[in-house]
């Protein structure tokens, strides 16, 4: 449903080209550097393949030059994504011209200029599977237009369906282009990021190992949009080409910040608190087995809400060294109870299970792992073994995979065979997975006696609300019947205003229907992006997706702007992750996404 690729290395064609030196045209002073600029920076990223054509008509060749190095890069098929950048001069007669260095002026016959019409037939033969084009040139809203046109009737003569294909253009058809600011722009935007409003995420982030040129070309309109008689970048799409521009930021993010940290925290994505508290003699049974050292498999067993993920988060953000040096550095370390706190490892490599199949999860261990081509279990465990690694796996929200069953027995218990291979697991006991699982040893935290159960979470009540009233909040932890995740929904909301207990104890609907009433004239928007966000699943949803499935739920119609909307109302409910190379977004804690779910479902 929401289209996440797989995150795997994606090969991508750069054609770059800046003609700065036309025969009859007026020079475009320090085009070379600005180029030359934007070049260092996409070749930065370590998918980008740099043809040498491409290189060599850097600063732009002659017509025919030019078009038969278009012709060469595009039959390139080692590379499935392609990013083409052309800046310069370019004209208009019968259609829109690209200048090239003979260009005649101001009308160069078709052998001495690039005509936009070309393009498009030379990338509707092209192998690529998607495609970006962007076009700073005067009139290249026209250009695009061209470009898409020639595409759309290759593709018509030929019933074949093409690329998925994204023109963005500096201006408007019949508007000029002002020289070296639309570049700027984009540099800008590819070194430093989009905006971040009120300090969140922007359409983009380090999470995003490409970018999706839709997003780039709303950024690009907002850098220009204020200024009066600036021109307006557009854009056509074929197939909207989704991501596919390099990303020179990307740094990749793994479920140890975007899952695990989060567990452990008990509080909103962003928050700087901390309230983890209890489950102690659990954590130091952990801690024992895993000094231990011996190969094998340890479940941590529960059922929803129970802590699980919360164990498990602790155990992961304090084995490695980062995170581990991080919350030392907030004082978390400090307030730990001895015994309670793994050795730092050095290699641990935490996995979210929910939503994915056994082969992504073998994806994800490999990655973490270091190993590259891993197609499949059998073969991760094959060269795990000829590597002699060792490791700690950390799985949470097993029973949530595809085949829990599967991931148990092709993966999680071959790789706790090998020789320093340690792997923590976190499950509902819920079908045959405990018995496919075969732990050498068990945590069970349906075991925990109910008055320390009720304890615990009163200490995680005061910390969450300091102000609240003893009886208050004995009254409130008892309620949750030994639920933390109930628990977090209620606390969220009551730091939202739900300041007494009264009807809170209902659970988390009631918090969620105070929590629409507080917005207002935005209720029905907020719960309907909300929603969305639970129908995407596990695996969460990307930005541009996001407002596409709520308007399928409503029949509204939704945009980007929507999406900064919600997250400035309401973002202490959504908790930005990545997924495959890509951010995405889910509702947070997850019974708030159970109860939007359920109010779909019943046809609200």
């Amino acid at each position: 449903m929401t289209g996440i690729g797989t995150g795997e290395p994606v090969q991508t064609a750069l054609f770059l080209v800046g003609v700065d030196r036309p025969e009859n045209w007026p020079a475009l002073k320090g085009m070379a550097e600005h180029v030359e600029g934007l070049r260092c920076l996409v070749t930065s990223h370590p998918d980008v393949v740099h043809a040498s054509p491409a290189r060599d008509a850097q600063r732009g060749g002659c017509g025919l030059e030019m078009q038969n190095w278009l012709e060469r890069w595009a039959r390139d098929e080692a590379c499935r994504y392609a990013l083409l950048i052309w800046t310069g001069h370019a004209t208009r007669t019968d259609e829109v011209v690209l200048v090239t260095n003979d260009s005649e002026n101001p009308a160069p016959w078709f052998t001495h200029c690039v005509p936009a019409s070309s393009v498009g037939k030379i990338l509707a033969r092209a192998r690529f599977e998607r495609i970006a084009i962007l076009v700073d040139t005067c009139y290249s809203g026209g250009a695009a237009l061209d470009i898409a046109s020639e595409i759309i009737a290759a593709r018509q003569a030929s019933s074949t369906a093409g690329a998925a294909l994204t023109v963005i253009a500096s201006s408007l058809p019949y508007q000029p282009s002002r020289k070296g600011e639309f570049l700027d722009a984009l540099v800008s935007l590819l070194r430093d990021g989009p905006a971040a409003p009120d300090g969140r995420d922007g359409r983009w982030t380090e999470r995003d190992r490409h970018i999706d040129p839709y997003l780039l070309c709303l950024e690009l309109r907002d850098r220009f949009e204020h200024v009066a008689g600036r021109q307006r970048p557009t854009s056509v799409a074929l197939s909207p080409a989704g991501p596919c521009v390099p990303n020179p930021r990307y740094r990749p993010h793994h479920a140890l910040r975007d899952h695990f940290l989060l567990s452990a925290s008990g509080v909103e994505p962003g928050s700087p608190d901390w309230c983890f508290t209890g489950r102690e003699p659990e954590l130091k049974a952990i801690v024992e087995w895993l000094a231990n050292d011996e190969p094998g498999v340890l479940a941590i067993v529960g059922e929803a809400g129970g802590g699980k993920s919360a164990v498990l988060g602790w155990m992961a953000v304090l084995s490695d060294v980062g995170t581990r040096r991080e919350l030392d550095e907030r004082e978390v370390l400090g307030r730990a109870v001895p015994g309670t706190v793994p050795e730092v490892r050095a290699t641990v490599v935490p996995v979210n299970a929910a939503g994915l199949s056994t082969r992504e999860c073998a994806q994800l261990v490999a990655s973490g792992l270091g190993i590259g081509g891993a197609a499949s279990p059998d073969e991760l465990v094959d060269r795990v073994r000829a590597a002699g690694r060792a490791a700690l796996v950390i799985v949470d929200q097993l029973d949530e995979a595809l085949d829990p069953t599967a991931l148990a027995r092709a993966l999680l218990v071959p790789l706790a065979r090998e020789p320093g291979m340690r792997v923590l697991a976190g499950t509902r006991p819920a079908g045959d997975v405990m018995r496919w699982l075969s732990p050498s040893a068990t945590v069970d935290l349906r075991a925990i006696d109910p008055v320390r159960a009720a304890d615990e979470a009163e200490a995680y009540v005061r910390r969450r609300l300091p102000d609240t009233p003893v009886e208050a909040a004995t009254a409130l932890a008892r309620s949750a019947a030994g639920s933390f995740a109930l628990l977090q929904a209620v606390t969220m909301g009551m730091r939202h205003g739900a300041s007494t207990p009264d009807g809170i104890l209902a659970g988390v609907g009631t918090i969620m229907e105070r929590e629409l009433v507080r917005q207002g004239e935005l209720r029905r928007l907020v719960f309907e992006m909300l929603a969305a966000l639970a129908l995407a699943g596990g695996t969460g949803a990307p930005r541009v997706l996001w407002p596409e499935i709520a308007g399928a739920i409503s029949g509204q119609h939704y945009q980007d702007a929507d999406v900064d909307l919600v997250l400035r109302v309401a973002g202490d409910w959504v908790a930005p992750a990545s997924e495959a190379g890509e951010t995405v977004y889910r509702l947070h804690p997850p019974l708030v996404a159970t109860w939007f779910a359920e109010e779909v479902q019943r046809g609200r």
